[in-house]
């Protein structure tokens, strides 16, 4: 055979070799197969459908293959699918009332069972049965917005008639002119975020009926902030250990809107440090919080979900009996605000924990007391001051507070001197023995030998002399007849820097809320 035909069989042969390899082989091995993934395609679709037809109250939305999530404000709408389980809706919210909720939530399974019963399998069908229920959703979101405007009653025209502004408010005749108190619109709403509810939700409840808003004062400390949200964290991890039975059992939310009432001369303190279990250093103040008022579930830390129910607890500091001078020292008391972090509660009786300190038990957080309305938290960190509210009892109680206090000054102020008329006589119960007038004048001798130094020159042996001891001096009391108009010069002063600083007289605890000084802790400082 020529040299040619063995080339020709040569290359035959090795063609039959590489036909005999690919049997053995196959093309995929090698290469990428044409598969696609029909459901990567359905879920880029419809994303698609929604980014170009999507309603725009929906601030975010996630489309998997099983899981359908749809983010409103103040509105979560949800879809699941299984393969255990049908085609289910849900909607959750945190500023809703659970009746309109659920009304919502059966209208919205209502759309998904027609849409079912028309056609869904196909993608563009089941795209707008989404567009259909997310519609729908917005629709019920916007009548509950309109429903909460109606039941505050107050529009932009209005608002001025429905209540002050909190940032122009006048301190001579707001107080006594308007039965209303504060147009709840213009409060400061920046702890939304940990309460869930806005501040103007939380004071339309029923249990501020007879109470006057006059001011809401935001106190929540940034400090404080990181401490409250690292114990969140740290429940839920703890929770999310606990079996599926046991979580069944409980109610796993947001943190609970709660009250405390507390007297005047605190509210610095708490806003500055939080609140401290008894027996806690206050600070760095070296001073222990001490029980004030019982602790008849556990040596803890009260708070009320009843707003009504805290406020018994905040008008005797004592200062509805010292009188005042001026419509911005009206007896109002303070009303504060929490977020609380209840997580596993337990329901406990005074007998079984009166002064007990820690948890009842250790699978638990926190306490309740038999009728509901005491919450009893053993961890600072669960609960946190987030406004200061300023309430009183209306119009009309603060105007005629404010005469009877005049009046009381007044005959306060005759009653000392009939006093100082009779001691000078050697009458009365104010009368003094020889002794104890030479007693007094040793006193005043060694203070002004003390403290002349500074400011009188040096005060040495008896180079003076105190002959007589004076009368007290209006100037130098509080009360007299005189004092209101002094006192209102001041408020006049006060409020001509108030607008040029434009900040707000009702505003005690900014200072103290920014602030990492120490505040002063004192039960005689009212």
């Amino acid at each position: 055979m020529s040299t040619d035909d063995d080339d020709l069989c040569d290359c035959d042969q090795d063609n039959e070799d590489e036909d005999e390899a690919s049997y053995d082989h196959p093309i995929w091995l090698t290469e990428l197969r044409g598969f696609i993934d029909y459901r990567e395609r359905e879920a880029e679709m419809l994303n698609e459908l929604f980014a170009m037809h999507r309603t725009f109250a929906i601030e975010e939305w996630a489309i998997s293959q099983r899981r359908f999530v749809f983010r409103f404000r103040d509105l979560d709408v949800e879809l699941l699918h299984d393969l255990d389980q049908p085609l289910c809706v849900n909607a959750n919210s945190s500023s809703m009332r659970r009746l309109y909720l659920d009304s919502m939530r059966a209208e919205l399974r209502e759309v998904l069972q027609l849409s079912l019963a028309e056609d869904a399998r196909r993608t563009m069908s089941f795209g707008c049965m989404l567009l259909r229920i997310t519609e729908c959703a917005e629709g019920w979101l916007q009548s509950w917005r309109d429903s909460l405007a109606a039941s505050l009653d107050i529009t932009k025209k209005e608002a001025k008639a429905g209540g002050w502004d909190s940032a122009t408010v006048s301190i001579q005749t707001a107080l006594f002119d308007n039965k209303l108190g504060l147009n709840l619109m213009t409060a400061n709403d920046t702890a939304r975020h940990l309460l869930g509810r806005s501040i103007t939700e939380i004071c339309k409840d029923d249990e501020f009926e007879d109470l006057r808003i006059l001011h809401v004062e935001p106190v929540f400390r940034d400090d404080l902030v990181m401490k409250f949200l690292r114990q969140k964290a740290n429940m839920k991890e703890k929770l999310m250990q606990t079996s599926f039975e046991r979580l069944s059992q409980i109610i796993l939310r947001k943190p609970q809107v709660t009250f405390h009432g507390a007297p005047r001369y605190v509210v610095s303190s708490i806003v500055r440090y939080g609140f401290l279990i008894p027996g806690q250093k206050i600070g760095f103040t070296g001073k222990i919080l001490d029980v004030e008022r019982g602790s008849s579930f556990g040596v803890a830390i009260y708070s009320s979900p009843n707003a009504s129910y805290a406020s018994c607890y905040g008008r005797s500091s004592g200062e509805y009996t010292t009188g005042f001078t001026s419509p911005s020292s009206i007896p109002r008391f303070r009303l504060l605000v929490y977020a609380t972090l209840m997580g596993r509660s337990i329901q406990v009786t005074r007998e079984e924990r009166r002064r007990q300190e820690g948890v009842a038990n250790a699978d638990a957080d926190s306490h309740v007391s038999p009728n509901k309305m005491e919450y009893i938290v053993f961890d600072s960190a669960q609960i946190i001051p987030c406004y200061v509210l300023h309430v009183d009892y209306g119009a009309e109680y603060a105007k005629t507070g404010f005469e009877w206090s005049l009046q009381w000054r007044k005959e306060d102020h005759k009653r000392r001197q009939q006093n100082q008329h009779d001691n000078s006589r050697g009458q009365g119960k104010g009368y003094e023995m020889p002794a104890d007038v030479v007693a007094r004048k040793q006193a005043l001798e060694s203070a002004a030998s003390k403290w002349f130094p500074y400011g009188y020159g040096p005060a040495t042996g008896t180079r003076f002399e105190i002959l007589e001891i004076g009368e007290v001096s209006d100037d130098e009391e509080e009360f007299g007849d005189y004092q209101a108009i002094r006192q209102q010069q001041w408020e006049e002063t006060r409020e001509k820097k108030r607008v040029e600083s434009g900040g707000n007289w009702f505003d005690q605890y900014q200072s103290v809320r920014k602030s990492f000084k120490e505040v002063r802790f004192d039960e005689y400082d009212r």
